[in-house]
């Protein structure tokens, strides 16, 4: 969810062309952070009725800015000020609610006073009314009430709406399943630098959804969310160097990418990179460090991971040889019911004793538990 509405934004919207006048001056105190100055013209304005005073010292009271901060007079002049509707106060009078600051948490008032500012066609109330409906925080969960209000941000650029629109799309939730639109609401948020939108924009060329399927497309849009540090589109990059799709087959820029991706605790990425020191694409051949990244996947439940620090264990490959670690790893990858670790979870249950294989499956237990 968003948080408070900024004053200098909501103020500047209000005041329309600056006049002289004590608001004016304000404003401007405000802008060159005079907050003494700021908050003393406001004050006055304030106490005699002025929403656009009242909402500015709640501003400066949440955020300690002229005066010591204090949320529950924050609470007061926006409450103040919100019930003048003020649109922004509105606002931030429901974040206040959402976020339990100045007044016990209380989503159903969050979700009233995000209302009264929505109609009125503020953007981050619209938004974050939309995640309210969508998570059914303060009112049952409603895709379509979701769909609506993200609708009414995404209409004003919203690039975030945008994005969950195109989310609820391609998912079918609230809305008929639409690659097409999905792709048209990613493509707008794409547009405007969200990365999880350009991310979502590479897949779907990659996979040919909504679109023809396009290799080189999907690369410069996994490319524009990478550049801005989104680990699985660095992820899904490396694997496009990795195998030459939309790019010349490149095992530095995989292992590049893989590594960027797996720093920011990617699990797919880390199990790529695994594989990499393990046949020595790119890197020489380090078994240490294949097993140091298949443990980074498995111990996020990555099975492919977890398998292959099976077959490390059993064949003693950068660790010592250890049948009741490669059985442990072998019993969590087998829960997907995978064929070759079943196989050989079976084989070297064998070869422990009653007591090594009661430990191991103690040690699942515990795993899966925490």
């Amino acid at each position: 969810m968003r948080g408070l509405r900024l004053l200098v934004v909501a103020l500047v919207i209000a005041a329309g062309p600056v006049l002289a006048g004590p608001l004016e001056d304000g404003i401007q105190a405000y802008v060159g952070q005079d907050y003494a100055t700021a908050q003393r013209l406001f004050r006055p304005l304030a106490t005699k009725g002025d929403a656009n005073a009242q909402f500015s010292l709640g501003f400066m009271y949440a955020n300690g800015r002229g005066v010591p901060k204090d949320d529950q007079q924050a609470v007061s002049w926006y409450r103040k000020a919100a019930d003048q509707g003020n649109a922004d106060a509105q606002y931030n009078l429901g974040v206040m609610y959402a976020n339990g600051r100045g007044v016990p948490k209380d989503d159903q008032q969050a979700v009233f006073w995000y209302r009264k500012a929505a109609d009125q066609g503020n953007v981050d109330a619209q938004y974050n009314l939309g995640g309210m409906y969508a998570n059914g925080q303060g009112v049952p969960k409603d895709g379509q009430q979701a769909v609506f209000w993200f609708h009414k941000a995404a209409d004003q650029g919203d690039s975030i709406a945008q994005y969950n629109l195109g989310v609820m799309y391609e998912n079918g939730q609230g809305v008929l399943q639409d690659d097409q639109q999905a792709l048209s609401w990613y493509r707008k948020a794409a547009d405007q630098g969200n990365a999880d939108a350009q991310y979502n924009l590479g897949v779907m060329y990659a996979k040919g959804r909504g679109v023809p399927k396009d290799d080189q497309q999907a690369v410069f849009w996994y490319r524009k969310a990478a550049d801005q540090g989104a680990a699985d589109a660095q992820s899904n990059l490396g694997g496009m160097y990795a195998k030459g799709r939309g790019v010349p087959k490149d095992d530095q820029q995989a292992l590049s990418w893989y590594r960027k991706a797996a720093d920011q605790g990617n699990a797919g990425a880390q199990y790529n990179l695994g594989v990499m020191y393990a046949n020595g694409q790119a890197v020489p051949k380090d078994d240490q460090q294949a097993v140091f990244w298949y443990r980074k996947a498995a111990d996020q439940g990555k099975a492919l991971a977890q398998y292959n620090l099976g077959l490390v264990y059993a064949n003693g490959q950068g660790v010592p040889k250890d049948d009741q670690q490669a059985y442990f790893w072998w019993l969590l990858a087998s829960v997907g019911s995978d064929a070759d670790a079943v196989k050989n979870r079976d084989i070297v249950e064998k070869r422990l004793t009653p007591q090594q294989r009661a430990d191991a499956q103690a040690q699942a237990r515990h795993w899966k538990a925490s």
